[in-house]
Order: C-alpha cells, then structure tokens, then sequence
C-alpha cells in the first residue's frame, strides 16, 4: 500500500515539473507589436510632399522670350546720312599728266600734281559708308605754288585751278606783247573763258572745307575712271558743259 502511494506521489512530482518546464518555454503572448530595427513606411497622404530644402540656388525658370541685350557704357556711332541736297562736283579730268587752266581734277592712281592759284583736298574714305570720304588733308593756295597731296588709300585728292577769263583780260590787248604783259601773245589772244562758273563754285567749295568734315559724293567712279559727264562732245570751259557727279556736306 505504501509502495501505492509512494508511485502516486512521484508520477504527481513528475507531472508537476514537466508543467513547470513546458511553462517557461512557451513565448510570453503580448498585445503589443514586436520591436523592428527597420524604419516604418511612411503613412500615404494625398498631399503633396513639401520639397526639401536646400542650400542651393534653385535654377531659374526657362522663359520663350529672348533675353534682352547687354547694355554698353559706349555711345552708339552716329549714322551717316545722304544729304537732302546736293551741288554739283565739277570733274573734267582723272589722273592728268598735267593740271588744265580752270579745271577739276580727281586725283587716283598718281601723286598729286601741284600748281599755282589751285585748291588741293584729300578725302579719305569713311569705313563702311559707300561713297561716304573725310577729308584727311587741305592744301590751299590764293597765289604762289599750293603743295601737293598724297593720295590718300582707297580715296583720292581733288585739284581745282581757279582759271582766267581770258577775253576779258585781252580785250585792250592786240596780242603783240605792246602792252608789256606776260601773256600779250597770239595764243592768249584766242583763248577762251577758263574762269566758269563750275570753276569758280568749285574753287569757293575747296577753298572752304576742313579737316575732319565728311562728305558724300554721287556719280564719282573711282574704279573705272570714267570722267562724270552727259557731254563728252564739249570742253569743259563751254556752257553747256554738264557734269553729273554730286557732292553734299555730311558733317
């Protein structure tokens, strides 16, 4: 009977413990989430995100308009003109070998020949303006020998002599040399009038220009040479004498 109830009491021992252990292994349950090393999604929002600053200068917005231009501390150039009226440049000859008596002259390809009682200009051309020339140079002379010009490049020097009206100044002369004057000869005698009024307004406007004034010209070929006129048939001292090269004062 003891051996009963010692077996009883060891079997009850025995299943007590093995309660115990089976106790101590089972996971404690618990109502609360299991800790996560991981971050957790953020939650979903139907509002946009704010953007995340930044030190950087944000980049601007691109604009279809053209940007406008660069201002300049520099005065725009002054644009030159045609003038609204222009006279008369009064040619009769190009690259002479000699000067003629009341005669204009354009001076191109050869230095420019000297005389007495001649205006001498040289006008340079004006970089980007076609027919647009500076003067760079004068020479005047009212008696005595005026000095000559160098041609300046890509332009030209313009000679004018002032002329004689030879009928007038031989009118009481017989051409015999009585009188005592130097041209009381035959070949005065016949001459004609040198002084025109092409000579005359052309001398009055070499006479008068200074260095630096720009003037445009019309009619005036410096490539071909040809002398500007409609009446190659005439000497340039007649009347009717026409000359279709123009000039104006620019500035």
């Amino acid at each position: 009977m003891k051996k009963i109830s010692l077996l009883l009491a060891l079997i009850l021992v025995i299943g007590i413990c093995a309660f115990a252990v089976a106790c101590e292994t089972a996971p404690a349950e618990s109502s609360a989430p299991a800790a996560s090393s991981e971050e957790p999604a953020p939650a979903q929002s139907s509002e946009e995100p704010a953007p995340a600053e930044s030190s950087e200068e944000p980049a601007p917005a691109e604009s279809s308009e053209e940007p406008a231009p660069a201002e300049s501390s520099e005065e725009p150039g002054e644009e030159l003109k045609v003038p609204a009226n222009l006279d008369t440049f009064f040619v009769a000859a190009i690259d002479p070998e000699a000067i003629g008596e009341g005669q204009g002259i354009v001076y191109v390809n050869t230095y420019d020949i000297s005389s007495s009682w001649s205006h001498h200009v040289a006008f340079a051309p004006v970089e980007g303006y076609e027919g647009f020339f500076e003067v760079a140079e004068v020479s005047y002379c009212n008696g005595g020998t005026a000095q000559p010009l160098t041609v300046p490049d890509g332009g030209f020097v313009y000679t004018i002599d002032e002329g004689n009206n030879w009928p007038e100044l031989m009118k009481d002369k017989k051409g015999d040399g009585a009188s005592g004057a130097w041209y009381d000869d035959e070949t005065h005698l016949h001459m004609p009038n040198m002084n025109t009024v092409f000579a005359q307004n052309a001398f009055s406007f070499a006479g008068s220009v200074q260095v630096g004034e720009i003037y445009y010209f019309e009619g005036l070929d410096l490539d071909t040479l040809e002398i500007p006129t409609s009446t190659p048939d005439k000497d340039y001292w007649e009347s009717d004498y026409v000359c279709t090269a123009k000039y104006g004062l620019v500035k």
